[in-house]
């Protein structure tokens, strides 16, 4: 009897002992664990951090600030129209970086070359023509560089549209929808107007209303011709008209609004020739044509 009533206060303590201390090393092991990981994670961040550029690190948090400076100075209106335009060119920058490269490139850059040719002993009025002349060079190349990209998506756009409608009209007459046929032009061809419709596609399956998905392809795309098809697409699916025969219409309509557009571009190109023609030939022809005859003339006087 005194044995029993010497174990059991011994064994009912090592049982809590046992279940005290696991319960601990569980805990040690969990908090351990934790810390691991908190550790790991600051490392990670760190060698994030560290790994980025000077510019990186050092710039574009200057350049964020600056952008969210403009973006306070400039009016709403204006923001939206830039918006639009950097949209149509498929640059993937906000208006505020855009105007933040523009303001740089008007600023920053004119003055640095201003103040190398102030050491360089140069006169006043010189280095502050050349401040002009570079501010106004930094204002207009970059707008110079979103219309470009406009129109030469929109040249893309116009020679890849007949293509596409050919290969739409013969996926339907084939027996697919007008749904399905696209996604097979999209899966089976590459190209500007491809990716629009992929877009465009990709806002359909999302429960988009298509009319909605390609009016918003239109508006993004801006092209006339774009925009005319999908308006007589949607016009003859709301009035029940075939969409068959609206695109062997469409198609033979396209091109030849195609030729019509490749004969515009070559009366233009006839005029863009002169200028190189009148600035860099031209006068070269003068100089090896009248340059003897004017050498000799003056031996004379």
């Amino acid at each position: 009897m005194t044995h029993i009533l010497v174990l059991v206060p011994i064994t009912l303590f090592l049982i809590f002992y046992t279940i005290t201390s696991a319960a601990a090393n569980a805990r040690k092991r969990a908090v351990n664990r934790i810390a691991k990981y908190l550790r790991h994670r600051e490392t990670t961040a760190r060698d994030i951090e560290l790994n980025k550029s000077l510019s990186d690190r050092l710039l574009m948090p200057v350049y964020r600030r600056l952008s969210n400076a403009v973006s306070q100075l400039i009016p709403r209106n204006h923001l939206v129209t830039i918006s639009v335009r950097l949209s149509h060119s498929g640059l993937r920058i906000s208006p505020q970086e855009f105007l933040t490269l523009q303001f740089c490139a008007m600023t920053i850059f004119p003055s640095l070359f201003s103040i190398m040719l102030f050491r360089a002993d140069y006169e006043v009025d010189e280095i502050i023509a050349i401040f002009v002349l570079l501010a106004s060079a930094g204002y207009l190349i970059p707008k110079y560089i979103v219309l470009s990209r406009i129109n030469r998506r929109k040249d893309q756009i116009r020679r890849e549209l007949p293509g596409m409608i050919d290969l739409l009209t013969v996926s339907m007459e084939a027996g697919l929808s007008f749904d399905m046929a696209l996604s097979k032009i999209v899966s089976k061809s590459s190209g500007l107007l491809s990716e629009h419709l992929g877009l465009a596609i990709g806002k359909i399956r999302r429960g988009i209303p298509r009319s909605q998905a390609l009016k918003e392809m239109a508006d993004k795309a801006d092209v006339d011709e774009l925009t005319n098809f999908i308006r007589t697409v949607l016009q003859a699916e709301k009035l029940g008209i075939s969409i068959g025969n609206i695109l062997r219409v469409q198609s033979a309509q396209m091109r030849e609004t195609k030729k019509q557009w490749a004969r515009e571009k070559g009366g233009k190109a006839a005029v863009k020739i002169i200028i190189p023609l009148v600035l860099f030939i031209l006068p070269v022809l003068f100089v090896v044509l009248l340059g003897p005859l004017l050498l000799n003339a003056m031996e004379y006087f």
